[in-house]
């Protein structure tokens, strides 16, 4: 599997009765630029910041549906 673009895509699939909804690009765009911002807006980082945003959002939204 190779990947061309370079910009990670987020997950497109449909959420079923018992899964959470997708997180959507905006919202791990809006975080990565956070943790970049953070880091002191060093360039160079971009493909770890969204992985850690898309990392941290998951965490966050799987720990608010336990606490439902």
């Amino acid at each position: 599997m190779t990947h061309e673009g370079k910009t990670p895509k987020a997950s497109q699939g449909g959420a079923g009765e018992n899964e959470e909804p997708s997180l959507t690009a905006v919202e791990i765009g809006r975080r990565a630029y956070e943790i970049f911002v953070e880091r002191g807006s060093v360039h160079g980082h971009d493909l770890d910041d969204w992985l850690k945003a898309e990392h941290e959002l998951k965490e966050k939204r799987t720990e608010t549906g336990k606490a439902a």
